[in-house]
């Protein structure tokens, strides 16, 4: 579910193993709702993600490129250490993608800008 948290932005709270169907549902709701909500920016929360197999991986940062595609600024907030080694492993650059370490900073960090 994309949750609006207020002052233009909004959140997908993540949990559990994250695999490719639930990259798919989150790469073909996220883009849209963030438009249709008017949102400046968007936070994906994988706190609650202990692992990620490495298409689902890829899917996210997709779906990262294409919310910034629409205008929005999206920051990905509580990676844990198997998903930060998963994106390692597949040499993934996460240069371009701003990470906050949990939701209260990504929070904080989406209300500045």
């Amino acid at each position: 579910p994309v949750v609006r948290l207020g002052g233009g932005v909004v959140a997908v709270p993540l949990a559990g193993t994250l695999d490719g169907a639930r990259g798919r549902a989150v790469a073909d709701a996220l883009p849209q709702a963030v438009v249709e909500q008017g949102a400046r920016c968007a936070i994906l929360d994988v706190t609650g993600v202990p692992a990620a197999d490495p298409p689902a991986v890829r899917q996210l940062l997709r779906t990262v490129a294409a919310v910034r595609l629409t205008g929005t600024e999206c920051v990905v907030c509580g990676i844990r250490p198997a998903v930060a080694q998963a994106v390692v492993r597949l040499g993934l650059d996460l240069g371009t993608v701003v990470t906050r370490t949990s939701l209260d900073d990504a929070l904080a960090y989406a209300l500045r800008r």
